[in-house]
């Protein structure tokens, strides 16, 4: 099989949505009559519709409103901290030009638009990229061009945001799952009927034309699936800490 697994039910709601997002992003990019797949991408396309419906009416919710208010600070800082490190790098002097090009490069390897991307990717991607920056060589990078505790901030508040992320009350569970649950499950069928089809059609037309978007495929749901594993891991270890406190 060219996509190999469709199971994303542990992927929480927002890196779900945002998979969804990026591979109708890339049916778009496709030609769907050579491909033999329009009615198959005509019905995922609808389907996301009503999904981003029901997650952009959940994500305006009182219950989702601290979530999205701690997710709006953190890119503020991480945007801003970005931009501290490219005006550096025109700074009249090699040592702090040149050290911000370095740390340019450390936050870019986790990409461009780090604010941009579902929350719970951003979420370990942040976590990683402050393990990353206070590395010996790089907080005395930074040292150079800023005396702002941007590291520092930025951890606090992903941390925050992770905070607001896990206590979720029962009655927020419960009101955005009755929001989305439908739209979710539409979603989740119009995405394998997607995956049989480029499958189908590619063992019986041969693989060549199917292998770039089944690649694509492939790779955000590992992705996703990489995620959900994470959280599970966070979610666990917090569980423990509380156990060992009480």
């Amino acid at each position: 099989m060219l996509v190999k697994t469709t199971k994303l039910s542990k992927v929480f709601l927002m890196e779900f949505f945002h998979l969804m997002k990026v591979i109708a992003d890339y049916l778009h990019k496709e030609d769907m009559e050579v491909l033999k797949l329009t009615a198959v991408a005509t019905s995922f396309f609808l389907a996301f519709d009503k999904l981003d419906v029901a997650v952009k009416q959940a994500d305006k919710s009182k219950f989702t409103a601290p979530k999205k208010e701690s997710d709006d600070l953190r890119d503020n800082t991480l945007v801003g901290l970005s931009s501290t490190i490219r005006a550096a790098m025109r700074y009249p002097d090699a040592d702090i030009s040149e050290s911000s090009r370095l740390l340019l490069i450390v936050v870019e390897k986790y990409g461009k638009d780090i604010q941009n991307m579902s929350r719970e990717r951003e979420t370990s991607i942040l976590y990683n990229l402050v393990a990353d920056m206070r590395l010996p060589e790089n907080t005395a990078r930074m040292a150079k061009i800023t005396p702002l505790a941007w590291i520092d901030k930025l951890d606090e508040e992903n941390k925050g945001y992770e905070a607001n992320h896990i206590l979720g009350t029962e009655e927020k569970t419960e009101y955005v799952t009755g929001l989305t649950t439908q739209a979710r499950t539409e979603m989740q069928a119009a995405f394998e009927k997607l995956c049989e089809a480029i499958n189908s059609y590619a063992f019986v037309d041969g693989v060549e034309p199917y292998k770039t978007l089944a690649d694509k495929i492939n790779v955000e749901v590992a992705e996703a699936q990489q995620q959900a594993k994470f959280h599970k891991t966070l979610l666990e270890n917090k569980a423990k800490g509380k156990d060992k406190k009480q």
